[in-house]
């Protein structure tokens, strides 16, 4: 409980200080690595303007849309992973 309050703590200053676009360019390249099955390091993401991001690895891309919650930033895919 105690973890969680620090970490949603340490998100909100990131969020206040600007810090959030490069914040949620690092949420999606995690989300991005464990949805194409990739190694974080191999997945390269771009912002398409607004709360949107393109994430590419490992052969494959996938877009999402990025918000600020809570507890954070919150990255949705918004369109399925190709087959």
């Amino acid at each position: 409980m105690r973890r969680a309050a620090v970490v949603s703590a340490s998100l909100l200053v990131l969020v206040l200080s600007g810090c959030a676009p490069l914040f949620a360019a690092s949420v999606v390249r995690s989300r991005a690595a464990r949805d194409f099955d990739c190694a974080e390091q191999a997945v390269q993401v771009a912002e398409l303007g607004g709360r949107a991001y393109l994430a590419e690895g490992c052969g494959r891309q996938a877009s999402y849309a990025c918000q600020t919650n809570d507890y954070g930033i919150a990255c949705v895919r918004e369109a399925p992973l190709p087959r």
